[in-house]
């Protein structure tokens, strides 16, 4: 009986690592460096909790990431669907946005 499912293959690899090349954003390139356990078991427990405070301050950076791989994603999803003008359509509609609420946001303070 064959297999079903996708598997994960290094054509498969290389092509979604071309994907991401092309793009000006990686995923989680911000908050990558959170994720390093490394630490957890020096300095009698001390490497743990220096994990954990990385760990909450990486939120921040992380949520960041999040918007910036949304964003890069539409775009992806823009340029299937109209090509190059469409990606650039969507990163200028993007940009449009992000300023307005950077100044709506000191607007109100």
């Amino acid at each position: 009986m064959p297999e079903t499912g996708q598997r994960c293959t290094p054509d498969r690899k290389e092509a979604e690592a071309a994907i991401w090349k092309s793009s000006f954003c990686s995923p989680f390139v911000l908050s990558r460096w959170a994720y390093d356990d490394s630490t957890i078991s020096s300095w009698f427990g001390l490497g743990f909790l220096w994990f954990l405070i990385r760990l909450v301050v990486a939120l921040i950076p992380g949520l960041v990431d999040l918007v910036l791989i949304v964003a890069c994603v539409v775009a992806a999803i823009a340029f299937v669907l109209f090509g190059t003008t469409g990606q650039n359509i969507v990163y200028g509609l993007e940009a449009l946005l992000a300023l307005f609420i950077a100044f709506a946001g000191s607007n109100l303070l």
